[in-house]
């Protein structure tokens, strides 16, 4: 399969994401979060389901688009965060549910997919997926308890507040706010650029195979949930971000010239610090918002 034909999957994927998720997020401040986030995963699970039965490309597309508009589960899940946190602990726990998400998804979800690959075809990891997807739902809507309480939630919800631009508009209400989200924007592209070119970078750089790579993303991901929950115990929310930021920004200039495993070591030791950045930015964000208005930002 061609590198357009993957990109195009993705950007279909990405584009009925930015479509939908400020609609759901905003509904579930009149509703819980539990409906969506147990929808959410339901569309994981058929996405994965229609293209573990594909035999041509074109299905594909529409599992894409089903999980894009589906795609609200981090957001969300950031969300529940903030109901059930304390405004100080919030960008702890933030932090901790970004990195464990990334980096347990990472530690064994590659390798069980190459298992299931090798032993029981390309079409298993799909398999196991939709039913993962499907399962989480079922646990969601049955065993999860709602964070929302009723008298946090929104009394109405005008629609033309569900749209991305009305996101935006929420985003731009004063200069501090447009400048912590520009600032979170900037700082995310920068790392999920990081994570996407990650394998083929260290294999064209270091030349290191795909089963090194990943577990070098795993235990960074892990060092992402635990070393801004250390560091934000001993800094304010405002330093934590400016430290951040600085401290990322020289880590990404360090593993661009490093030449050893040790010096790459080093710089993703430096990054993980400077990923204190997302969770308190992203904490800064949430705490502007009014409790029944927390999903929407």
């Amino acid at each position: 399969v061609g590198q357009m034909k993957l990109g195009s999957l993705l950007a279909t994927d990405a584009f009925f994401t930015f479509l939908t998720t400020n609609m759901w997020a905003t509904l579930s401040d009149k509703y819980g979060r539990k409906p969506f986030l147990a929808m959410s995963a339901a569309g994981i699970g058929i996405g994965a389901g229609i293209v573990s039965m594909s035999n041509s490309f074109a299905p594909m597309y529409i599992a894409a688009a089903i999980d894009g508009c589906t795609s609200c589960m981090f957001g969300l899940g950031q969300a529940y965060l903030c109901d059930i946190s304390e405004a100080s602990q919030l960008p702890a726990n933030i932090g901790l549910f970004m990195g464990v998400s990334a980096g347990i998804g990472f530690t064994f979800g590659v390798p069980i997919s190459a298992v299931l690959m090798k032993s029981k075809g390309v079409r298993a990891p799909f398999v196991v997926s939709a039913c993962v997807g499907l399962l989480n739902s079922l646990f969601i809507l049955t065993c999860l308890p709602e964070s929302l309480a009723p008298e946090n939630r929104r009394a109405s919800i005008d629609m033309r507040e569900c749209n991305p631009l009305a996101a935006m508009h929420t985003l731009a209400r004063n200069g501090l706010m447009i400048g912590a989200s520009l600032s979170y924007f900037l700082l995310w592209f920068a790392h999920t650029g990081l994570q996407v070119t990650w394998m083929n970078f260290f294999k064209a750089a270091h030349g290191w195979s795909a089963a090194k790579a990943g577990g070098v993303l795993a235990v960074f991901g892990i060092g992402t949930a635990f070393l801004p929950r250390l560091l934000l115990k001993l800094m304010s929310l405002s330093k934590a971000v400016q430290f951040g930021l600085a401290t990322y920004s020289v880590s990404m200039l360090a593993l661009s010239q490093a030449r050893s495993d040790l010096q790459v070591y080093a710089a993703l030791v430096l990054a993980a610090v400077g990923s204190t950045a997302l969770p308190s930015s992203l904490s800064f964000l949430a705490n502007q918002a009014s409790a029944d208005a927390k999903g929407a930002m």
